[in-house]
């Protein structure tokens, strides 16, 4: 069987939305990676690696390309600031797949005829680890989560899970016969892998490893990439020489593109409109316009025997930071604290992103929501939400992207926004003062946390409920007492996490989603007052919350959770009354924002935002922009192709 075709997303941006993106290219007959511009579809270099290349990923951040060598037994690395292998790591026998992490500290190499799986410490470029798995490993993919990586067993039929903290297997689940590639959904929940001896995709939930019934698709599946908002699955089928194109809302094959000759892997383009087939017999790469489903442009002369395709995004991080009292909402660049825009937006307070990274929503002491273009850092359209004369303490965005919710403090109701028309669909009462909303990783639920009326003291004072949002109605109240400022929940969507204030209730209340029950209160006394705003980690093993009230001079902590004991484990000292607090996507960075500015000292300049490294819980820097930052969110801003 040949390898499976294996794709992954990379970002090398300079300018942001405008960067120019690269397709990567490993050729397995002439030993070589091509570089695509994917602007103008033209061949820009050719990078010798090491013996037959029968994979290529790329790391998040765009600095690195890893390329498995089948026959050379090794994995090369490649430099894509000068396009040159930098060092070549030595893993098992006959390296098929290669993927990194989300943070990218971590790649996984799936070794086919030793049947372990490499694990690199790109730190050093080492191997660290060394997993055994299941028979004939083909393919992998990381959960971009970073939780769980998955590697496709051919000669067992199955796939394995590996928990990327221990390097071990945690669960292994049974597949079609003879599977060869997997793709995972960007929100990590859904992977799915080609069976080439069924000629079927199998659909599997990570969350508990059922696999639904098998998807008819072409001739000989081989490669799996699905597009940036999960809706779409597409599979090369090498027999075929087509790409079968699957709608994850029924697994329903909807299309069937004719190619090249002996399609395998593919890589999509960072806006999902291009999609990119390596055609291994003719040599060419098909470029599929993915709104028609038809062939837009064909490129040739770029190597032999092109198998896979790995992408560079040209995507850009950057922060959005809300001051209310400045009226605005300012955008810097975390890499190196430059303020790159500053946008009028009045008093606000809440803000969130959608997943594309196109757009975010903002809103605070008004009924109305402004909803700014990335791209251009402007502000789009006012949404007039909740009665004249409401405000909005709190915006979340589905999963999808395709709704917009808003919570409106004194009308005690969510307004549900359709994201494509910037209209109100639906208005939802809710209970008294909703302050805060979050959504499960599904789309399915949403939590509201209401602060209630009676100082939040009594049973009735503070309700937490769930809106089904299929029919935009209350299913669930949960009562307590002490009041309410933050809710988040868990990637897996099994925990709900819940600041809690109030004379001796100060805490962070976990709530199991099942039964609706508290099943720890984490008090946070010991560490200051008014527990404040959540954020929880990419791979859910730490929840961090900001105490806005020190408990002696010399400011105020955030506290690091361990979700595993619900203990606090870690207390980092970030400022005077911290709020707003944002992960970057990878998780590898805490950014702060206090609302009261530290003033001047001998060895310190003043500032009112901190950024923490979540390893070792340092600052890595400050910084100081308007008066009073109280929110923060991060939008990965990628370019339009």
């Amino acid at each position: 069987r040949p390898p499976a075709a294996h794709v992954a997303a990379k970002a090398k941006a300079k300018g942001g939305a405008g960067s120019t993106v690269y397709a990567y290219v490993a050729n397995t007959g002439s030993s070589t990676v091509s570089v695509i511009n994917i602007a103008t579809n033209t061949v820009v270099t050719t990078i010798p690696v090491g013996n037959s290349p029968s994979a290529v990923a790329v790391n998040a951040d765009g600095t690195r390309a890893y390329v498995a060598n089948s026959r050379g037994q090794s994995v090369s690395v490649i430099d894509t600031s000068k396009n040159s292998v930098v060092a070549t790591v030595k893993v098992g026998k006959y390296p098929a797949a290669v993927a990194v992490t989300p943070d990218g500290s971590k790649v996984y190499v799936a070794n086919q005829r030793s049947n372990t799986v490499s694990v690199i410490n790109t730190a050093n470029n080492t191997v660290s680890a060394t997993v055994k798995v299941g028979r004939a490993p083909l393919a992998i993919a990381a959960n971009p989560q970073g939780a769980q990586v998955y590697v496709v067993n051919n000669w067992d039929n199955s796939v394995s899970f590996i928990n990327t903290a221990t390097n071990t297997v945690a669960s292994t689940v049974t597949v079609g016969n003879g599977p060869v590639d997997i793709g995972v959904n960007a929100l990590g929940t859904s992977a799915y892998v080609s069976n080439q001896e069924d000629n079927t995709v199998s659909a599997i939930n990570l969350a508990n490893g059922s696999v639904s019934s098998p998807v008819a698709v072409g001739n000989y599946p081989t490669g799996v990439t699905l597009n940036p908002s999960g809706t779409r699955v597409y599979v090369t089928n090498n027999s075929d020489n087509t790409v079968s194109v699957i709608d994850t809302s029924n697994n329903a094959v909807i299309a069937t593109v004719a190619v090249g000759q002996s399609p395998q892997g593919m890589a999509i383009s960072p806006a999902g409109k291009r999609l990119y087939v390596g055609n291994s017999e003719d040599n060419t790469i098909s470029v599929v316009d993915t709104d028609s489903n038809t062939v837009a442009a064909t490129i040739a002369g770029q190597g032999n025997a092109p198998v896979d395709v790995a992408m560079m995004t040209g995507a850009v991080t950057y922060a959005y930071i809300a001051d209310p009292v400045a009226g605005s909402i300012f955008v810097v660049n975390p890499v190196n604290n430059a303020l790159v825009a500053t946008i009028n937006s009045g008093a606000t307070s809440a803000l969130a992103t959608n997943p594309a990274g196109t757009r975010v929503y903002a809103a605070g002491n008004s009924d109305q929501m402004a909803v700014i273009d990335t791209s251009s850092n402007t502000i789009v359209a006012n949404v007039a939400v909740g009665k004249s004369g409401s405000t909005i303490r709190s915006v979340a965005v589905s999963p999808g992207g395709k709704r917009v919710y808003v919570t409106n403090f004194k009308d005690n109701t969510v307004s549900v926004v359709d994201a494509a028309t910037n209209k109100v669909t639906s208005t939802i009462p809710v209970g008294v003062g909703p302050i805060a909303i979050a959504l499960d990783p599904t789309g399915t639920y949403a939590y509201v946390a209401n602060f209630g009326e009676k100082m939040c003291q009594v049973p009735t004072g503070s309700t937490i409920q769930v809106i089904a949002t299929s029919s935009n109605s209350v299913v669930q109240t949960i009562t307590f007492k002490g009041c309410p400022w933050d809710v988040k929940v868990s990637p897996d969507g099994a925990r709900l996490y819940v600041t809690i204030n109030g004379i001796g209730l100060d805490a962070v209340g976990v709530i199991d989603t099942k039964t609706y029950q508290f099943v720890a209160k984490i008090s946070t006394a010991g560490s200051g007052f008014s527990p404040s705003n959540l954020a929880v980690s990419p791979a859910g093993d730490k929840v961090y919350v900001s105490i806005t009230e020190p408990i002696a001079i010399g400011g105020s902590n955030v506290n690091v959770i361990d979700t595993a004991t619900n203990t606090i484990t870690n207390t980092v000292k970030v400022g005077l009354w911290p709020q707003g607090l944002a992960l970057t996507p990878a998780g590898n960075q805490l950014l702060v924002t206090n609302t009261v500015p530290m003033p001047k000292r001998k060895n310190q300049a003043a500032y009112n935002i901190v950024t923490v490294d979540t390893g070792s819980l340092a600052w890595t820097s400050t910084n100081y922009l308007g008066s009073a930052p109280i929110a923060v969110t991060f939008a990965t801003v990628y370019p339009a192709q």
